[in-house]
């Protein structure tokens, strides 16, 4: 079982550059609040495709000086097929990379992980990119 909390995030985006090719299920990833003003409010909500591997799934909200996560158990083929996570709050100025990421484990204990990513940004209170 994947091992829930920050170091767990930051390993799998540091990752994304190889992700597993036998990883075949979609992950969809939409934002609302994506572009504003500071300091401003993301809702990610994600669209999984059931998979009996399934085990963690988690988001990440990073900037060159910012950085927010947050990860929950996404078990199996009773898991929903999508997932809103609560709003990350308070988001200064800056250009901003959202991730999800799937943990996987299957029953000979392969781990393999599906991604989905959006850039965003968000401006100052006077409307002015940093």
């Amino acid at each position: 079982m994947f091992a829930p909390g920050r170091s767990l995030v930051l390993a799998l985006f540091l990752l994304l550059g190889a992700p597993s090719p036998s990883t075949s299920a979609p992950l969809t990833l939409s934002l609302r609040g994506g572009f504003g003003q500071a300091p401003a409010t993301v809702v990610l909500t994600t669209r999984i495709e059931k998979h009996a591997d399934n085990r963690e799934l988690c988001a990440l909200i990073s900037s060159g000086e910012f950085e927010t996560s947050s990860c929950r158990a996404h078990v199996g083929t009773n898991a929903p097929l999508q997932v809103v996570f609560q709003p990350f709050r308070g988001l200064p100025a800056g250009e901003y990379l959202a991730l999800v990421v799937v943990g996987r484990q299957s029953p000979t204990g392969e781990r393999s992980q599906v991604t989905a990513r959006a850039p965003f940004r968000i401006l100052s209170a006077l409307g002015e990119y940093p």
